[in-house]
């Protein structure tokens, strides 16, 4: 039997660039016979979560229980779903994963949710632009392991060989024509180092992204993996009026430890969402999956 757990985080806010919150769990609710998820988002104040072998399509409603469920691939053997982003594309709304093949290879699926298009893009030319911009040799030595967008960009966040990380920006409309109508072009692709927490000697690694139009910023966690174990979580809010090209953003310095009952939590943040914004109150829902099969999601709710 699989379980889900979810929590309720609350959180206290230090103002700053990268906008530091103290986040604490105060309750859980247990949830059975779901498959573990890979990534969630926020849809027409609905949630959605993609899970399972042959991928579903969970729709959650406000209260995080499950409304729907949809399968839409018959078989994702040999993938690994990276993250999920929603956007408008030709008017409709798309499911945009970032997949990674077990051979090495990596792929793009657009999934339309207004209709029954499914759509793969090899991506190497993406991967190479990315490797281009951060100094790298190959874009097998990048990782992408979140994405996001608002009207304008697209946002990814990555991990390389060489334990650097860094933010992307690329114009909307430049990743749409690449992604949906292949052109091979993808230009006005901009990158932000990221200076990230250290514990125990090992440097955290950026997780998961989220948008908040409303507030003009990014969501973002990283987390501190050892070996496959992971020593804590960290979360941080970056304000996108005050990041330039090429300048580091230094959560370093302002991200907080996600902890659970005083003590860090150990399960890896693989995505987040942003669900409202209202009267300055912020709430949201970071997910986990685990090697055991379980996910876990996090209710996040914190006051300006």
């Amino acid at each position: 039997m699989v379980k889900i757990w979810f929590f309720l985080i609350v959180s206290l806010c230090i103002p700053n660039v990268v906008h530091s919150c103290v986040l604490r769990i105060s309750k859980s609710i247990n949830h059975h016979n779901l498959p573990f998820l890979f990534g969630i988002t926020n849809y027409d104040s609905e949630i959605i979560a993609i899970g399972g072998v042959k991928p579903t399509i969970y729709t959650f409603n406000e209260n995080v229980e499950i409304k729907t469920s949809k399968e839409i691939i018959d078989n994702f053997y040999g993938f690994e779903i990276k993250d999920i982003s929603i956007q408008k594309f030709n008017d409709k709304n798309n499911i945009i994963f970032i997949l990674n093949e077990y051979d090495g290879k990596n792929t793009g699926m657009v999934y339309t949710l207004e209709g029954k298009q499914e759509l793969y893009r090899e991506l190497s030319i993406l991967y190479k632009k990315l490797a281009i911009k951060t100094k790298l040799s190959s874009g097998k030595n990048i990782n992408i392991s979140g994405m996001a967008s608002d009207e304008n960009n697209v946002y990814l966040i990555t991990n390389s060989s060489n334990n650097n990380d860094f933010l992307f920006s690329i114009a909307k409309v430049k990743f749409e024509n690449y992604i949906i109508n292949n052109h091979l072009s993808l230009d006005d692709i901009y990158v932000y180092p990221v200076d990230l927490p250290i514990k125990n000697g090992i440097k955290a690694q950026l997780s998961s992204i989220a948008v908040d139009e409303k507030e003009n910023a990014l969501y973002v966690t990283a987390s501190v993996n050892d070996e496959n174990n992971i020593l804590g979580n960290y979360y941080g809010l970056i304000y996108l009026e005050y990041i330039k090209p090429g300048r580091v953003i230094k959560m370093n310095y302002d991200a907080i430890e996600i902890k659970y009952n005083k003590k860090p939590l150990l399960e890896k943040i693989k995505s987040i969402a942003v669900t409202s914004n209202h009267n300055k109150e912020i709430k949201g829902i970071l997910l986990s999956h685990n090697r055991d099969g379980t996910s876990k999601v996090f209710d996040f709710t914190f006051k300006k």
